[in-house]
């Protein structure tokens, strides 16, 4: 899940060393970061719930990891307003919204597989 942010943060480095237009830099960049956000399905919050499935089972790293997402995306919610009144910016409001419904689409996708595997636990 490291891929997708690595390879940008190395082609800003490498856009950056030779100069190329500023913003595929900073577009780089901005993915890379908005990536590793720990929201599930991002990367950030696939990482998160990779690691904890080694320590605590699959069942538990998806209950957490769906905290941890509500968490950042609670925190995203409150700085992006912040932002959105400073910039008043309609990129910082479709990221947004666009952060929200994968978060609802997945958290449904995630339930389910919780109940399914509770079901598999339960007649074993």
């Amino acid at each position: 899940y490291l891929a997708g942010p690595l390879f940008n943060f190395i082609v800003a480095i490498i856009a950056l060393l030779l100069r190329a237009n500023e913003t595929i830099t900073y577009i780089n960049i901005i993915l890379g970061i908005f990536n590793l956000i720990c929201i599930y399905p991002l990367d950030g919050g696939r990482i998160v719930k990779s690691m904890m499935t080694i320590f605590l089972g699959e069942e538990r790293a998806y209950e957490i990891t769906l905290k941890i997402s509500n968490l950042f995306l609670v925190l995203i919610l409150a700085l992006s307003s912040i932002l959105i009144l400073k910039f008043h910016s309609l990129g910082i409001i479709i990221g947004v919204v666009y952060l929200i419904y994968i978060k609802i689409i997945y958290s449904k996708a995630i339930k389910l597989k919780l109940r399914a595997l509770y079901l598999i636990n339960e007649n074993e």
